[in-house]
């Protein structure tokens, strides 16, 4: 807190502080609120200009020796030594970037080829994906390959072991922000690997079970329609099912995964990714989107008394109708604009279509354990600011997520502007086609979209 007041005091102390804080630091990091306080304090140490050379200086031989020999020393510091290196990367200019990539950059790809541990892989993929923020496409010069395709190879191959399902759900939590800032950063190296990689991130999506690894996998998807909506199709249709998958084709699976993890994304930035992302395929007018059958509202069925959790299992799994793929995009976008303009309003937003049959009773409350999904825990229903915000429980202050809505003209985005345009261009271009997506709406779309048709 002092160090925030007056961050000139600190510099005439930094030269004692940080020793002293990394030294904390590996002594007590199985005690995570003395690392990770020791760390915080590092970091806002880092945010300060005048230390930042010093604190760099410091910190990057021990980091670097921890991440060159892994196997001498606790997870949990090889952990926390990659968990270091965004904080000190985001605040650090270009010589300052390359200076720690030459330190450290070699040990952070071969951990991501060797390790196995849900941790490290995890945070790998941050310290990748900052390096590639801060680096631009200069990463691809600055080594170890020889060669632009080398060191391309190298992060692609990073984030292709993660997209494989030989490994567990929780290491690939990450593995879609690396790709995303990839595909942002580098577009003209990144579009010939796209079919390739979206071959493997289809394998991913269909064998996930985590709702966090699917979500941060459908954005993927949305950052691919913004490279090429018709390209994204047209790789979707020539792509084989994954094995095992129920669903006629491959675009069938993949539309349905993206249409029913939608209301599920959460931040300001991610939402208007995947939703001018869905209006994209949609302006498409691909005949094929129209053969596409995804889920729909769920079938109600008829109850006496409270719904328990219990008689909900006996009913057996929930029915759902099945809508064609362009009416049910159509409903998602008039979701988003109705949130949005609540948001205008400033109304609380608690879900267009919650209508509740009967009421849950937390019957059977801890039955599920602790491997249950998000939605079941309730984070499906978290409520639209909620969601802008990202607030989801451990939100990490040091993700590289600002950096990509920084640098991203996605993020300027006027939801309501936005979907106003692209609906009065529907409607001029296709009106029996946007009459039959208007018929599919409830009150509260309907009332939303005719707001913004002129």
């Amino acid at each position: 807190l002092v160090i925030k007041v007056d961050p000139q005091s600190a510099v005439s102390v930094e030269a004692t502080l940080t020793p002293m804080l990394l030294q904390v630091w590996s002594a007590y990091v199985n005690d995570p609120l003395i690392s990770q306080d020791a760390l915080e304090t590092v970091n806002t140490l880092a945010t300060i200009p005048e230390c930042l050379p010093q604190v760099l200086a410091r910190a990057l031989p021990p980091i670097a020796s921890i991440l060159g020999s892994p196997g001498r020393h606790p997870e949990a510091l090889v952990v926390g030594a990659l968990d270091l290196l965004p904080m000190l990367l985001k605040p650090s200019q270009p010589d300052q970037v390359r200076a720690a990539h030459t330190a450290v950059y070699t040990h952070v790809l071969a951990l991501g080829q060797s390790s196995d541990d849900n941790g490290i892989l995890q945070s790998v993929s941050e310290v990748l994906r900052m390096f590639v923020s801060k680096a631009g496409e200069a990463i691809l010069d600055w080594g170890p390959g020889v060669t632009q395709g080398e060191n391309l190879g190298l992060l692609v191959g990073v984030a292709g072991r993660q997209l494989s399902p030989t490994l567990e759900d929780a290491a690939a939590l990450f593995v879609g922000g690396l790709l995303r800032t990839m595909m942002r950063t580098l577009p003209s190296h990144m579009s010939p690997l796209l079919n390739q990689l979206l071959s493997a991130l289809v394998i991913r999506l269909h064998a996930a079970t985590i709702p966090m690894l699917k979500t941060s996998l459908v954005l993927v998807l949305a950052c691919a329609a913004h490279v090429s909506a018709l390209g994204l199709v047209a790789c979707l249709q020539s792509l084989p099912l994954p094995g095992g998958c129920t669903e006629a084709d491959t675009l069938t699976f993949v539309m349905n995964q993206w249409t029913q993890w939608q209301p599920d994304i959460q931040g300001a930035y991610e939402i208007k990714l995947s939703t001018t992302g869905l209006a994209m395929l949609l302006a498409t007018g691909a005949p094929c989107l129209g053969e596409v059958l995804v889920q729909g509202e769920p079938i109600v069925t008829e109850s006496v008394g409270i719904v328990t959790r219990s008689r909900a299992k006996q009913q057996g799994p929930q029915q759902y109708t099945q809508l064609p793929l362009p009416t049910k995009i159509f409903t998602l976008l008039a979701d988003a604009l109705y949130e949005s303009l609540e948001q205008q309003r400033g109304v609380k937003y608690t879900g267009a279509n919650e209508e509740s049959d009967g009421e849950w009773e937390d019957e059977d409350e801890d039955e599920y354990g602790d491997e249950v999904g998000l939605k079941e825990k309730g984070m499906g229903s978290m409520d639209f600011f909620e969601r802008m915000l990202g607030a989801a429980p451990g939100f990490n202050d040091f993700s590289t997520e600002d950096l990509d809505a920084a640098n991203d003209s996605i993020n300027q985005t006027d939801v309501v502007e936005f979907l106003g345009r692209y609906l009065n261009a529907f409607a001029a271009q296709d009106k029996t086609s946007f009459d039959r997506c208007m018929q599919g709406l409830n009150p509260k779309h309907l009332e939303a979209v005719n707001k913004v048709l002129v």
